[in-house]
């Protein structure tokens, strides 16, 4: 798996502090539900670290980062995320999974076999629509957690920091 971070922070010794992340600070929401998030994985203290499963998932945007490779029992993962639920948590719409997108152009080729207008329309519609649902268990904390991670939907990992030096396959320079 992987984790991104500043060149001053380091995953295997230190604190954790949330307040010197860019996405802790201008994310929408995130100072809100991180003690809420805390909470419920039982690490009161926040000394966590959110990771990729997939390297690929990793966009560049120039911004120099670290990018550690991690080698780490499964018994180290505290929870696996669902991240569209995440962002409902927060509040934030953003692009949904491709195969949940696949899914919606199919159906609107089906319905509009002869009419691109009509079809992205609908497109657009289930979009609006996946970002308005409300959660089926009546709490988006409760369907926050999933078993595992899935190739339909996607997923980030979390862990405790620090992260033992042994688990630490490679530290890459990254234009994150």
């Amino acid at each position: 798996m992987w984790t991104i971070h500043s060149p001053n922070f380091s995953i295997t010794d230190g604190r954790v502090d949330h307040s010197k992340s860019e996405y802790y600070q201008n994310t929408q929401g995130v100072k809100q539900a991180y003690p809420l998030l805390w909470q419920h994985i039982n690490v009161v203290d926040g000394q966590i670290i959110w990771c990729f499963p997939d390297k690929k998932d990793i966009r560049k945007t120039g911004v120099n980062m670290v990018l550690w490779e991690l080698y780490l029992p499964m018994s180290e993962v505290i929870q696996f995320v669902d991240d569209m639920v995440w962002n409902q948590i927060l509040g934030i719409k953003c692009g949904v999974p491709m195969p949940l997108r696949c899914q919606w152009r199919d159906k609107s080729l089906k319905i509009f076999p002869n009419n691109q207008k009509a079809a992205k329309e609908y497109e657009h519609k289930c979009y609006q629509e996946y970002w308005m649902q409300k959660p089926r268990t009546g709490n988006w904390w409760d369907e926050l957690f999933v078993s595992s991670i899935s190739g339909s939907i996607s997923t980030s990992v979390l862990i405790r920091h620090p992260v033992q030096s042994a688990w630490v396959k490679d530290k890459i320079k990254w234009s994150y």
